[in-house]
């Protein structure tokens, strides 16, 4: 991460208006396929954790540390590649972005990013949108009590009906391990609120208003563009996002910085 942070702070910022190159010129095939490989790779990458978890003999300590680092670094990843997904028209990649955030224990988020936020960001109707001065603490019981709002509507169950399936689904999983593996239960709790924590603080700083924005008609304020290259390039062009929100049916390879 402190790799991460030193690119984003020199060669991103100094590429910051240079597009990410596609790998074959003239094709997107291969960044159509990004997602769907990321996603295959987190299930292997949460069935080796477990397997280390489980047989490792780690401290509860232990066990929330791997829980954290796992949420805060893979998930982040996950969920940008989720979200892609969630966007596109083929129902097979609908389901792999839904099932990503089931394994990352947000199961509702699909419902709630696109039965409401995408209708509503930037108003105070969308409980993914911070209100203005609203504080990131403030911000994450809005968007968590606010969730579960949301995804209860009339339109939100009649756009994703699978989500009770997926709910219960995250139920078993965490609950099967309690009686003779806790620690995998932990685990998992863990990274899904380490996860929730990533997605929704992602969410806070690419809709939160500036300073400068003009709110008098009550609404939160819109979304925002950042064009360094390296956080456009490691989360798929997501922090474009003023541009996603214009565009949202736009593959990510396709997706352009907007004024």
């Amino acid at each position: 991460h402190l790799l991460i942070i030193a690119s984003e702070l020199t060669v991103g910022r100094r590429w910051s208006d240079v597009a990410i190159p596609r790998l074959v010129e003239g094709s997107s095939k291969f960044e159509d396929a990004w997602p769907i490989a990321w996603s295959v790779f987190h299930i292997v990458a949460l069935a080796a954790a477990l397997s280390f978890v489980g047989s490792a003999e780690l401290s509860y300590r232990q066990v929330f540390a791997v829980g954290a680092f796992f949420g805060y670094s893979i998930n982040a990843f996950s969920a940008a590649a989720a979200h892609e997904l969630l966007h596109r028209d083929h129902p097979l990649h609908r389901a792999i972005g839904r099932l990503l955030f089931a394994i990352m224990l947000y199961p509702h988020f699909p419902r709630v990013h696109l039965s409401a936020h995408h209708h509503w960001a930037g108003t105070d109707m969308d409980c993914q949108s911070p209100k203005p001065r609203q504080t990131i603490h403030a911000y994450l019981v809005q968007a968590l009590l606010g969730g579960f709002l949301a995804a209860s509507t009339p339109q939100a169950r009649a756009l994703d009906r699978g989500l009770p399936v997926r709910a219960l689904l995250c139920l078993l999983v965490v609950a099967a391990p309690l009686m003779f593996a806790p620690a995998l239960s932990a685990f998992l709790i863990v990274q899904g609120f380490f996860a929730f924590l990533v997605i929704e603080t992602i969410n806070y700083v690419q809709h939160c208003p500036l300073p400068d924005d003009d709110h008098s008609g009550g609404a939160a304020g819109s979304t925002h563009q950042d064009s360094n290259f390296v956080s456009r390039a490691l989360l798929l062009n997501l922090p474009l996002h003023a541009s996603h929100h214009d565009r949202p049916g736009l593959r990510y390879a396709d997706l352009a910085s907007s004024p």
